[in-house]
């Protein structure tokens, strides 16, 4: 059977890494896999390369020029250049199953009205099933009435949780949905655990308890500005006990600027993202935390439960409830600053200092075998 994946997406985030996990686990069935992506995502574009040497026979790389935009919902509806020219590659390369890869209904829409006019059996793979409002985007009713159409046009949607599949069928109750989980890696499961080594690297006192925060820094999806009121009004417990900060993104600068605005850039250690030997990153802190305004599954969740870490979140529907996390709150937009931080200053002086409830979870739900088993019963 030929995969063909089409991805506008100009960052690699997690959504761009399971993706590579899928199309991975499609080549090692003896699938052909062609990619067809935005041609100035580096990261992604030397991610494909890396895999494209492992199978160089069955996997086949194709680039474009368009990337998503704000607004992309809209700006879809006009872009018949752009579907010109996916419909053309799809008529060029034929596959029996086109997935058009999107880190919400907007971003790859282009995508789905081509596969949509190709008449080839299309997909949706998705991470977030959420309205405007949740999202917090402008024109929010606007935008979701746009892209009400949109969840007509797939044959089906591959989502991260049961609750976005049920999202889908709230919207669109006839289309077929499918659970594919999010896949934390082997080495998180089988590299040692050894968090005084990865504290000593980074120079940390092995004795103090450590927080952390890893992903994305973006005001809007992540919550800085929440993370520097958690901060500000646990000052004195920060500047002994600092908070990693692993991750780069849009809104770098600006963070850095307000924690310097603020005096509080003494309470941060701001590290790069780890491209390779990922497990050290997380065994450098005790405790994981999310203060984010929205979310699907996130991966930095499942990869710090692995690795027997506590994680402290924000309300986050899609893992509510099941996951075995300190949610404070219950609704999705809640932050409750008080409550949180004092959260953290509990954990702190437990005298438990591993989650293995986390790993255990982790690696039956959202190890390869699981992937593995999701993609049989879809495609096999």
């Amino acid at each position: 059977m030929k995969f063909c994946f089409y991805s506008s997406a100009s960052e690699y985030g997690g959504h761009e890494v399971m993706t590579l996990h899928i199309m991975k686990n499609l080549l090692i069935s003896s699938h052909e896999v062609c990619f067809y992506g935005y041609s100035k995502n580096g990261r992604l574009n030397l991610a494909l390369a890396g895999l494209k040497l492992e199978f160089p026979e069955r996997l086949n790389l194709f680039k474009h020029n368009h990337r998503a935009k704000s607004i992309q919902i809209l700006r879809s509806f006009f872009n018949w250049r752009q579907i010109f020219l996916i419909v053309k590659f799809l008529l060029k390369t034929k596959p029996d199953i086109f997935i058009v890869t999107q880190g919400d209904i907007e971003q790859g829409s282009e995508g789905l009205i081509a596969g949509w006019i190709s008449r080839v059996d299309l997909f949706s793979y998705i991470p977030m099933v959420l309205d405007g409002r949740e999202r917090q985007l402008k024109l929010s009713v606007v935008r979701d009435l746009a892209s009400y159409p949109y969840y007509f046009l797939p044959k089906a949607f591959l989502v991260i949780s049961d609750y976005f599949s049920k999202r889908v069928n709230i919207i669109n109750p006839r289309v077929d949905t499918f659970v594919v989980p999010n896949l934390v890696n082997e080495e998180f499961f089988s590299y040692p655990i050894d968090r005084c080594n990865a504290k000593k690297i980074l120079k940390l006192d092995s004795t103090e308890f450590t927080c952390g925060f890893v992903g994305r820094l973006s005001y809007k999806q992540k919550g800085l500005d929440r993370l520097i009121d958690l901060i500000l009004f646990g000052r004195n417990f920060f500047i002994i006990n600092r908070l990693v900060i692993y991750g780069d993104g849009p809104d770098k600068e600006r963070f850095l600027n307000e924690l310097k605005h603020k005096k509080i850039l003494e309470c941060i250690k701001l590290m790069p993202w780890q491209t390779s030997n990922q497990p050290s990153m997380y065994d450098s802190i005790d405790c994981l935390l999310l203060v984010s305004k929205f979310e699907g599954v996130p991966l930095v969740i499942l990869e710090a439960l692995s690795r027997e870490l506590f994680v402290i979140t924000t309300p986050i529907d899609s893992i509510k409830d099941r996951y075995p996390v300190k949610t404070i709150g219950r609704k999705s937009n809640d932050f409750h600053l008080e409550e949180f931080f004092q959260a953290i200053k509990v954990l702190s002086c437990s005298p438990i200092s591993r989650n293995s409830e986390g790993r255990n979870f982790v690696r039956k739900f959202h190890s390869e075998p699981a992937l593995n088993q999701a993609l049989t019963n879809i495609f096999d």
